[in-house]
Order: structure tokens, then C-alpha cells, then sequence
């Protein structure tokens, strides 16, 4: 099964081919750490889809996911989210990452933290985060540390910019660098940043307020369009914004 078949129907039960891809791809050197999402599980050296979707894989990351029509948001391990602080407590912050229990974020959770050098972030602050540990019936583990380099790698506080939330599909596509949305938004907009939770939440930031919430906007409507629709909408926005003052 090569990368072209997907998206991909599966059901319950269905065996999903990561191992063997990653197998049988020598000549492309070591392949990134296979990183699980929603509706797959790991039953000893098989793969296998345990609810109905639609099968992703994003070979850049070693990501594979379906996507499903639920509304909340289930965490699984390895996955990014944006949340927002709702509690200092004597070890840890509570994070609302909009699943069915908030989520712990250690003070020991961040690139060089100790226990004289904890982070000072507040009630209501942003962070951009990965699912350490997802279990049922227990709080999930956030951290804002790459586990292998111990570096923020682009974890951490966000400051600034805005948040839009989407459906849990859209964000899972926006991870993938090659999604038409993005490609789209690189070309014609100068340098902006965007953290993108695949628990339906995403942070845009820009050079302006006003390209901030045009990128945001655009964003939202393109949910709603067919992919030339909506690059011809991006070109059209760009140039409108171009002959602002404010832009320039």
C-alpha cells in the first residue's frame, strides 16, 4: 500500500500497514518515531483501526490517524494541543485542552525547569503542547518539551496572536505541511507562525493585528470552500491587504 491511497475507508478490526511501511522504505534512512492518533491501536506487532473513519497518514511525521464525525476530543499520546490555563496547583497547572477531563502540565514539564527555576505562567495563558500520557479514566499528561531532545522545539507559552477553533478533521489536515490550505496561505501572506492542535483549536500570530485576523478568517471560510475557490480568495485577500496602509 503505498502514501497515494490515502485518505482511506476503514472499520473496526481493519489491520493498518505502519510497521511494514516503515520496513520497507530502507533507502529513505531511519523513519520518524511512529506517532499513533485517534482510532488506531497497537496489538502486539499489528496496527489495527478501532473505530470508522477515514484513514490518514502524513509520511513526514511517521502520523497516522482517522478521522472520524465526533465533536470532542479524545487525546492520544503524541498529540499536539493548544490549551488555556484554568488552575495553579502546588506541582502542576490544569490545562483545558477541550476533552472530557483537563489536562496536567508539570512545572517540570517545560525546557529548564527546576525546582528553583518554575515557570511563571498565569490563569488564562495559552500553551502549545504534546500529549505525554492518554489513559482512560485519568487525566491526561501534557508537556511542553520535545521527550527526546528535552528542548521546547517550538512548545511552550504562546504570546499573543489569536485562536480559532475548527473541527478536529480540519485541524489533523492542517498538520500535514502539504495540505492545500497551507500551501495556499505561504504563498501569498509574508511571515506568520501558526501552532496547530489537533484537538480542533489553532494560534495564528502575524506581523499586524489586521493580517492576524485575515489569516484567522481565512482559515474558518476555508472549511467552507472548494481548493481554487479558496486560493483564488487568498490571492484576491492578499492583494486587497497589500494596498493597506496598516499592511505595509
Amino acid at each position: 500500500m503505498t502514501d497515494a491511497e490515502y485518505p482511506k475507508y476503514v472499520v473496526p478490526g481493519d489491520r493498518v500497514p505502519c510497521l511494514e511501511m516503515m520496513e520497507d522504505a530502507p533507502e529513505l534512512g531511519e523513519p520518524p518515531r511512529l506517532r499513533l492518533g485517534p482510532g488506531l491501536v497497537q496489538v502486539k506487532d499489528e496496527i489495527v483501526a478501532v473505530k470508522a473513519g477515514m484513514l490518514h497518514h502524513v509520511p513526514e511525521r511517521n502520523q497516522w490517524w482517522i478521522v472520524t464525525d465526533q465533536k470532542r476530543y479524545v487525546p492520544a499520546a503524541g498529540d499536539d494541543v493548544v490549551g488555556v490555563i484554568t488552575n495553579k496547583l502546588a506541582e502542576a497547572y490544569k490545562v483545558d485542552i477541550g476533552s472530557a477531563h483537563p489536562a496536567v502540565l508539570s512545572y517540570m514539564a517545560f525546557e529548564g525547569a527546576s525546582k528553583r527555576n518554575r515557570p511563571t505562567h498565569n490563569v488564562g495563558d495559552l500553551v502549545y503542547a504534546r500529549v505525554a500520557v492518554a489513559m482512560k479514566d485519568m487525566d491526561p499528561e501534557i508537556e511542553c518539551v520535545n521527550p527526546k531532545s528535552l528542548k521546547a522545539n517550538g512548545y511552550g507559552l504562546l504570546a499573543g496572536g489569536f485562536v480559532i477553533k475548527t473541527s478536529l478533521a480540519f485541524a489533523r489536515s492542517m498538520v500535514d505541511p502539504t495540505f492545500y490550505v497551507h500551501k495556499a496561505l505561504e504563498k501569498h501572506f509574508p511571515a506568520f507562525e501558526t501552532a496547530v492542535g489537533q484537538n480542533g483549536r489553532i494560534w495564528i500570530a502575524a506581523a499586524t493585528p489586521t493580517l492576524t485576523i485575515a489569516i484567522a478568517d481565512a482559515l474558518q471560510r476555508s472549511t467552507s470552500m472548494e481548493q481554487q475557490e479558496f486560493e483564488k480568495y487568498v490571492k484576491d485577500l492578499a492583494a486587497e491587504l497589500k494596498r493597506s496602509t496598516e499592511y505595509n
